[in-house]
């Protein structure tokens, strides 16, 4: 695999939440949230205990993603309760795991995980959102989203309580697929296969807020993996 990653704090924020781990066959990216630095702390808590856990996989499955992310779910609640200034801290949580033509993906939070295949962007995860809950009891359109006040209010988060409801799944990759695994819904990245393109758009691109780009792909560009957290 080669790897690339990029992490900037934007024109807005005083502080970069956002973090990401690139392993041999898997990537992970968070967005963190809660205050001053709880956010910084419950990401990088979980990025590094997923990543801990994963350098030493030999077989991995669904099952398998759901547990590691529980047990760093259960790491970030039992800071939090030792430190009781961090309350509410918490984080979003998004891994792929690529082995053989499996692409295994766990997430919670509003990152997501699309294919990319044949020009057309296909999301494979679902948020878990305030908004995604409304657009699904049609009571919002998808183009409203974007500009609700509550956009950035998650139903489902790591850290936050002892047990989270985490999906997880794996998909078959297709010859020559594109895996873009993004955080948060806000686009502003004009997607592509060329990682060279992408990351020079996003430096050019004036974006207010913070955002992280990792890109990941196979050594003939079969695979390629982009985490963005924003």
């Amino acid at each position: 695999m080669k790897s690339i990653g990029m992490s900037k704090i934007g024109l807005v924020r005083q502080r970069n939440e956002d973090r990401f781990y690139i392993g041999d066959s898997f990537c992970i990216v968070t967005d963190g949230m809660g205050g001053y630095k709880g956010g910084e702390i419950a990401s990088t808590m979980v990025v590094d205990t997923l990543a801990a856990d994963m350098q030493r996989w030999q077989d991995v499955s669904a099952d398998a993603l759901r547990q590691a992310v529980a047990k760093a779910n259960m790491a970030v609640y039992d800071w939090v309760k030792t430190t009781p200034a961090l309350e509410g801290m918490g984080t979003t949580a998004v891994v792929a795991y690529v082995t053989g033509s499996d692409l295994y993906w766990a997430n919670v939070g509003d990152s997501r995980l699309y294919v990319f295949h044949e020009d057309r962007l296909t999301q494979i995860s679902t948020d878990h959102s305030m908004v995604q809950a409304l657009y699904e009891a049609g009571e919002l359109k998808a183009d409203d989203m974007l500009q609700h006040p509550q956009r950035n209010v998650l139903t489902r988060a790591v850290g936050v309580g002892p047990v989270v409801d985490i999906d997880a799944g794996v998909y078959k990759v297709i010859n020559k697929a594109h895996f873009r695994v993004v955080s948060q819904f806000q686009e502003f990245i004009v997607f592509t296969v060329d990682a060279d393109f992408t990351i020079n758009r996003a430096n050019q691109t004036r974006v207010a807020d913070r955002f992280t780009l990792l890109i990941q792909a196979t050594d003939n560009g079969g695979i390629q993996t982009i985490l963005r957290a924003q």
